[in-house]
């Protein structure tokens, strides 16, 4: 890191887990981008559950590099269960028998300016896709697309923005707040918030929300970094207006892979 002294010598970035390969890979990719940026501190993929390396693999690879006080940063969106409870109740089991420490923990992605920014930077990719509801491209997963090359949406356009969910309600208030930071960068005749689980309103009724509208154009987007079950919801429930109404729905790509989301996890890590 430039020479940099810092209070730990190695970071262990932590995603939640997928079942899905292409969600899995576009977080090592991620990770494969934040070590690059964070060299020569080490840097090691793990997620929580559901795939590989695990909590325990990634800290005994750090391990094994060298590292003895550890950062650990997850890659969440909002400080929620796993923020707060899964990933600190692990990680003492995960680092047993290990020579090493944890030396901290970084916070959670939530409004920095950089995730601001790439959301807007989907927004727009969202026009220049050719269908207007199916499969998410990662054709523009390195950020290359010019927003000047992308047909403007028309004024009453309303926005959708959905969130995963959860019972945790700083982490809902949090996203309520994200959406209205967004959308100063994105204007739109209306703003509508949808959670896929536990929280309201449901992803069913800001959809109906927004369909009920006399918007001529409907982009929704998946406040979510990788692609995973919530995803295909989406695009699912989506796909049931679409069928109706084919030019009026759009869903902006996932966050995914860029740049601007190393901003953000980097900013996390040496704060």
């Amino acid at each position: 890191m430039n020479g940099t002294q810092t209070p730990y010598d190695g970071v262990l970035l932590v995603g939640h887990g997928t079942r899905d390969s292409v969600g899995c890979g576009e977080f090592l990719a991620d990770a494969a981008m934040v070590a690059q940026r964070l060299d020569p501190v080490p840097v090691e993929p793990a997620f929580l559950e559901l795939a590989e390396p695990g909590l325990s693999t990634g800290l005994s690879r750090l391990a094994g590099r060298g590292a003895r006080r550890v950062r650990v940063a997850p890659l969440m969106l909002f400080a929620a269960g796993h923020m707060k409870e899964d990933i600190p109740a692990t990680l003492g089991a995960a680092a047993e028998g290990l020579p090493l420490e944890i030396a901290s923990l970084a916070g959670h992605l939530g409004c920095s300016r950089s995730l601001l920014e790439l959301s807007a930077i989907r927004y727009w990719e969202a026009w220049g896709r050719k269908k207007a509801c199916g499969p998410i491209s990662l054709a523009a997963r390195d950020g290359a697309a010019a927003t000047n090359t992308i047909a403007r949406p028309p004024p009453n356009t309303a926005l959708v923005m959905i969130g995963r969910g959860s019972g945790d309600l700083a982490a809902i208030d949090e996203f309520w707040r994200f959406t209205a930071m967004r959308k100063l960068r994105t204007p739109v005749a209306s703003v509508h918030i949808g959670f896929a689980a536990v929280a309201e309103p449901s992803l069913p009724e800001a959809l109906a929300e927004a369909a009920a509208t006399a918007a001529e154009r409907i982009v929704v987007q998946p406040h979510l970094i990788f692609r995973g079950r919530v995803i295909e919801e989406i695009e699912r429930e989506v796909g049931r207006y679409a069928l109706s109404e084919p030019g009026r729905w759009v869903v902006a790509p996932r966050l995914g892979v860029h740049p601007l989301l190393v901003d953000a996890i980097r900013e996390r890590v040496t704060r």
